[in-house]
């Protein structure tokens, strides 16, 4: 892949996506562990990758307490997701997708610096994105009818 450089006005309008939250049992939580960071294929004037963001590195042990607290939740299938109706459930994610819908500049601005994709490709990443999980949602009606 091709790398490019930029100008110090143009790497100012570059996205940050702070990764240092993790979700664990259903809320946010700040990550004071050790960080890495996310870097563009871009280049700074020095010729460095340019930093968006950063990720959190969590352990095995960060990885065991999100497991078992899915696990948790599933409860054998008593938990509330499981428990919901079909109805509920396609509510949820049809909230989760206008919230997304609302921030479509911001994640299309994060996929152009990630992986170098112009503007329209990132928005049609974005927009076909939506329209499988509309899609998916039509089907699951049909199948739940």
């Amino acid at each position: 892949m091709s790398q490019f450089s930029l100008t110090k006005d143009e790497e100012r309008s570059k996205p940050f996506v702070n990764g240092a939250r993790i979700l664990i049992n259903g809320e946010i939580r700040e990550w004071t562990g050790t960080c890495s960071n996310v870097t563009s294929p871009i280049l700074n004037e020095n010729g460095d990758r340019i930093v968006i963001g950063t990720i959190a590195m969590m352990a095995a042990s960060d990885a065991v307490e999100a497991s078992n607290a899915a696990k948790a939740a599933w409860n054998t299938g008593r938990g509330k997701w499981p428990q919901m109706s079909m109805k509920e459930r396609i509510e949820s994610i049809q909230n989760l997708v206008e919230n997304l819908k609302a921030i479509r500049s911001e994640i299309t601005k994060v996929l152009m610096w990630e992986i170098c994709k112009n503007v329209a490709d990132a928005g049609a990443e974005f927009d076909r994105t939506v329209l499988f999980i509309e899609a998916t949602i039509n089907a699951i009606r049909e199948i739940d009818a």
